[in-house]
């Protein structure tokens, strides 16, 4: 009986967890203005990246000039 108690506890606990992602994706989902500030603030890092990465080509981002 132990055992099977350990094991519904540990299921229950899994399910627990399982639940809390669901319920914190929907809710990131239902939020509109943080995901267009999440996806503004993506698309600038990338833009960001890659603007570096021409300095850095270009040798316009060398310290040693």
């Amino acid at each position: 009986m132990g055992q099977d108690t350990r094991e519904v506890r540990e299921q229950v606990e899994e399910a627990r967890e399982q639940l809390g992602d669901t319920v914190a994706a929907l809710a990131y989902k239902a939020n509109a203005p943080r995901r267009a500030k999440d996806r503004a603030a993506f698309k600038l890092d990338g833009a960001k990246r890659r603007m570096n990465g021409l300095l850095g080509r270009t040798g316009k981002n060398d310290a040693r000039r």
